[in-house]
């Protein structure tokens, strides 16, 4: 075996066993090494491949295979801060290492194992040795048929078919200061006896429009009777009936009321319909829809599962398909390792690919270098848009997603301590903000896999 002049084979230090050393320094992102590989089939790994010392030294490849590195692949030490990076090149079918970062001569270059690991770590900042690794760690997902496949892609699926569950929010607005409100017109009227006849004038000058449909139109305390006439978007009221007083702007409940203690804190603000069974209503799913989510689900998993050597197995992913005319997936994964930047969470990074598409295709829309004019919330990046992902975000992450005002979060794995989806807190279910989208848990068992190989620590900020 002939290594390349940069870097060489020798004894690592305590009981690590063999090593790949560099001679001379090497810049960060140096391709070092291109292992080919000996290719198992899925057959000959499960009958006879997984019981030779042979399966200490394998790759997971698609389609259920098992590779065996040759060169320097499988000589590669494990290391928790890993200055290696590894990645599959499927189509010349072979497995191609580049550096993280600078290094200096004389020192060892190792790779990540992942998260689960099998063996005890040495001592030192080195980790363990090359000695019976096995390197199957994100086993790919078991080729099923897609469960949904069959059957009337029109047909309402019972709840307990889904492999998914929603998950609710606590009420909300059920404090006055929690009540989100917008400006409409009101006016006093003198006496009840003229109610009939203002209700009237509001029809015949077509206020009595849905955008106040779950308010009531008349307000009746001890001294005075009000009615409401119309959303502040409109201008003034004019040429009132002469018992109506002058018309003024006041703060009114922006939605119905879904519980008993949300109506009494939006009555505070003006008299609000009931509306019970908005509460948290769970959407009905069409066999179809659920063929799309499952089979966007699957993609995540799959880039999660073939994730770069020292990487957290967490990816991202969207199908922008209702901003513009022609629509585009987007999938990510988490590079901070790679990146050495905190911050390229796979969420944030997806989100940074959507707004520079976005910038792209609204400035090619341009013409004659006028802006196109924006549709009410097409300046928000996700707006009605379905994010798929396998870990739930962390705060700052969900925070973004918040911000972007994306419609729907679907993930595998919760955070109980860092998660902000209903892990550590809920951000979407918080008072105050002014933005709320619908949160679905994914049950690991419909993709036939061990989760185990993708979870990771849950204190974690993913």
């Amino acid at each position: 075996m002939t290594c390349p002049p940069s870097i060489h084979l020798s004894i690592s230090t305590g009981i690590r066993g063999r090593g790949v050393f560099s001679t001379h320094p090497i810049p960060a992102s140096t391709l070092i090494e291109t292992s080919p590989i000996l290719l198992f089939s899925k057959e000959e790994y499960s009958e006879h491949g997984k019981f030779t010392l042979l399966d200490h030294y394998t790759f997971v490849w698609p389609n259920g295979r098992m590779a065996l590195a040759l060169g320097l692949g499988s000589l590669f030490n494990h290391s928790e801060q890993p200055n290696v990076s590894f990645s599959l090149d499927l189509p010349n079918e072979c497995i191609k290492y580049t550096t993280t970062r600078p290094i200096e001569a004389g020192e060892e270059l190792c790779i990540f194992y992942g998260h689960s690991l099998w063996f005890e770590l040495a001592e030192g900042p080195q980790a363990s040795s090359s000695q019976g690794i096995n390197r199957n760690l994100f086993p790919p997902l078991r080729e099923e048929a897609d469960p949904f496949q069959q059957g009337d892609p029109d047909e309402i699926l019972l709840p307990e078919e889904l492999p998914f569950k929603l998950h609710r929010l606590p009420p909300e607005e059920e404090t006055v200061e929690t009540v989100q409100t917008v400006e409409a017109w009101a006016a006093d009227i003198t006496e009840p006896r003229y109610i009939s006849t203002t209700l009237k004038w509001i029809q015949r000058n077509g206020f009595d429009t849905p955008d106040l449909e779950h308010l009531k139109r008349v307000n009746k305390t001890d001294n005075k009777i009000s009615v409401l006439l119309t959303t502040s978007s409109e201008e003034r009221p004019s040429n009132l009936p002469e018992q109506v007083g002058e018309p003024y702007l006041i703060q009114v409940p922006e939605s119905a009321a879904v519980t008993v203690p949300a109506m009494n804190a939006k009555n505070h603000y003006w008299p609000t319909v009931f509306a019970p069974k908005r509460k948290d209503a769970a959407p009905e799913w069409t066999r179809g829809q659920v063929k799309s989510a499952w089979e966007a689900m699957r993609t995540v998993l799959e880039a999660s599962i073939h994730s770069e050597s020292g990487e957290l197995p967490i990816a991202a992913h969207v199908q922008v398909d209702s901003l513009f005319d022609s629509g585009k997936a987007f999938t990510t994964k988490d590079t901070r390792t790679a990146q050495a930047h905190p911050l390229k969470h796979a969420i944030l990074d997806l989100i940074r690919e959507v707004a520079g598409w976005r910038a792209s295709s609204t400035s090619s829309s341009s013409i004659d270098g006028a802006a196109p004019i924006a549709e009410n919330g097409t300046n928000y990046l996700l707006t009605d848009q379905v994010l798929f992902c396998s870990h739930e975000p962390c705060i700052m992450c969900s925070m973004a997603l918040l911000h972007s005002r994306v419609k729907e979060l679907h993930f595998i794995f919760p955070m109980a301590k860092t998660g902000g989806c209903g892990g550590a807190t809920c951000l979407s279910a918080l008072p105050g903000v002014n933005h709320r989208f619908r949160i679905y848990i994914w049950d690991p068992e419909w993709f036939g896999y061990d989760e185990q190989r993708v979870r990771v620590d849950d204190g974690v900020d993913i």
